[in-house]
């Protein structure tokens, strides 16, 4: 370790009161200066000992070996510096729960197919579904290629291994008819929420393009509004934040049906009179966008009451396009304006997700066929 480490101590932190350990070292991959700091031990002696540790590790990366613990680590701060703060917090919490507890006191050399097969059988024993645990597999195969492509590390146990092949049931989508919607909708006695619950009906939204919406997005009259924005509210620290919206195609002009214009007319009128409003304010929430839980709670309780079945927020953009694929015939065109409407990046997208919707032309064939018969 002589003439590696420059630096290296521990300290408490006065407003937490936990220890932490930091120092410097040149980097043995690229031979240039770095710190390094790790925080939340409880002790003094338990600072030494993980430092110690961290330390160690970096002997045997210069020997072409690494913690899964460390390049995971490594690993979350490159993509911290690129990825969306949604993507981020969503890859790692899953690291977090389902990979480090697995691989992390285990050196990247010594993974084998084998140990990638009894971590997909303790993600198979978890309980998750095929496309959860396909989706960890690839997070988990991008950590390897990124140690291959900075650490030099040539470790092919996933590539070898592959991802979950196993059959899964499809869930069934759920969704509203337009009779369910309307009996929801019947026993709703607040007009902010009545006005947000048809927006998300009648627009296809999905929930956090509506919660970001101001009045400076719509047109004359509400006629359309500009799909231009996010609210994602799951970082920490924050209640919430605003960001571009889910992909380049989400950005778009929806045009509004005359329910959803009254509803907006009557919101106006009534916001417009708080103390601060003005046409920056958001449309649902007003100083700030309706909350995801408040937002549920009132689903929940509306749905109740009505005696409708319990459907999710997101299930009501499956519930807009169920509405118009089924009052539609089937042409193209008309898919393409879906398509639009929706946000998806091409109407192969719409139709993958919708065909079981799509209206069958067998009874067209059947009359033909007879006709000849």
């Amino acid at each position: 370790m002589k003439g590696c480490v420059f630096v290296m101590a521990q300290k408490k932190d006065e407003k937490t009161k936990k220890w932490f350990f930091y120092g410097k070292y040149v980097d043995p991959l690229t031979g240039k200066y770095k710190n390094y700091k790790r925080r939340g031990f409880n002790t003094k002696t338990e600072a030494k000992v993980a430092e110690s540790l961290f330390l160690e590790n970096i002997e045997e990366i210069k020997k072409g070996n690494v913690l899964m613990s460390n390049l995971i680590e490594d690993y979350l701060e490159h993509c911290y510096k690129f990825m969306k703060d949604s993507s981020y917090i969503s890859i790692s919490n899953r690291i977090k729960n389902h990979i480090t507890p697995f691989f992390g006191d285990i050196h990247v050399n010594d993974v084998t197919t084998d140990t990638i097969r009894k971590w997909k059988d303790y993600m198979t024993n978890k309980g998750l579904c095929l496309r959860y645990r396909k989706d960890i597999f690839i997070i988990l195969s991008m950590i390897f290629n990124y140690g291959e492509k900075y650490y030099n590390i040539d470790n092919r146990s996933c590539k070898k291994e592959g991802n979950f092949k196993e059959q899964e049931r499809k869930k069934e989508m759920q969704f509203w008819t337009f009779n369910e919607f309307k009996k929801f909708d019947s026993v709703i006695d607040d007009l902010e929420y009545k006005a947000f619950f048809n927006f998300l009906y009648y627009t296809g939204c999905r929930r956090g393009e509506a919660q970001a919406i101001n009045w400076n997005d719509f047109s004359k009259g509400y006629k359309t509004v500009q799909i231009t924005k996010n609210v994602y509210n799951k970082i920490k620290g924050e209640p919430y934040k605003i960001q571009p919206p889910k992909t380049p195609e989400s950005y778009r002009t929806i045009s509004l049906p005359n329910v959803v214009i009254s509803l907006l007319e009557q919101l106006y009128e009534k916001d417009s009179k708080i103390d601060g409003f003005n046409k920056n304010c958001f449309v649902f929430g007003v100083n700030k966008p309706l909350s995801d839980t408040t937002i549920e709670r009132k689903k929940n309780k509306w749905c109740k009451l009505a005696n409708v079945k319990q459907i999710k927020i997101h299930e009501f953009r499956h519930s807009h396009a169920s509405y118009l694929i089924s009052s539609i015939p089937n042409d193209q065109n008309l898919i393409l304006a879906i398509s639009k409407r929706l946000g998806h990046s091409s109407p192969t997208t719409t139709l993958k997700i919708y065909a079981h919707m799509m209206p069958s032309d067998e009874d067209k064939i059947l009359n033909i066929l007879n006709k000849n018969t």
